[in-house]
């Protein structure tokens, strides 16, 4: 049986106002059971030092412990929330606009959006992910975070990743799309 190319995840939107990538998170269901097993664990770890904390006969020092404990096992849970709902709900976006590229990560209520001008960009081109990114065949992406991508530029002194969810296939065809963009198509970021 042959098997049939897959046709990419990227949606793109081409109009005379802006050119749009869209790609949904790859999503990875093995990190997405385990983390919201954890997080059940987490939600007794959470009411018992609440409880510890807020009770009349617990000493100041184990107070002030449990402060602390219960401060850094938060934080930890709201990273793990993030990372469930980046991998169920998360989403890149990139956008070019008149001279400036846009790329957004966004999760059902949040984003973190970058800009570039495009007059500043250089070497734009592909990156394949090194195999240590691997999470069995599935990268794992952290949300709103520095996570790498299969298309990268130069700007300045930094190079700047993207799209970290498609295939090196679609990276090559994505990154053409790009370069035939008006705002790229007359800058140095062809190089």
């Amino acid at each position: 049986m042959i098997e049939i190319p897959e046709q990419g995840r990227a949606k793109i939107t081409d109009d005379l106002t802006q050119f749009k990538i869209e790609v949904p998170v790859r999503k990875n269901w093995i990190v997405v059971i385990f983390l919201c097993f954890w997080l059940c664990g987490w939600l007794l770890g959470e009411v018992f030092a609440l409880t510890t904390l807020l009770s009349a006969k617990t000493p100041l020092v184990a107070n002030l412990f449990m402060l602390v404990w219960l401060t850094g096992w938060t934080i930890g849970g709201l990273v793990v929330f993030s990372i469930i709902l980046w991998q169920l709900t998360g989403k890149e976006v990139v956008t070019v606009e008149s001279k400036i590229l846009i790329i957004e990560k966004k999760v059902k209520f949040f984003k973190r959006k970058k800009m570039y001008d495009v007059q500043q960009i250089s070497n734009l081109r592909s990156h394949r992910a090194a195999p240590s990114t691997n999470f069995g065949n599935q990268r794992l992406s952290i949300p709103l975070g520095k996570n790498g991508g299969k298309i990268c530029f130069d700007y300045g002194m930094k190079t700047v990743y993207f799209l970290n969810s498609i295939e090196d296939a679609e990276a090559g065809y994505l990154l053409e799309k790009l370069r035939q963009t008006r705002a790229f198509s007359r800058t140095k970021a062809r190089d």
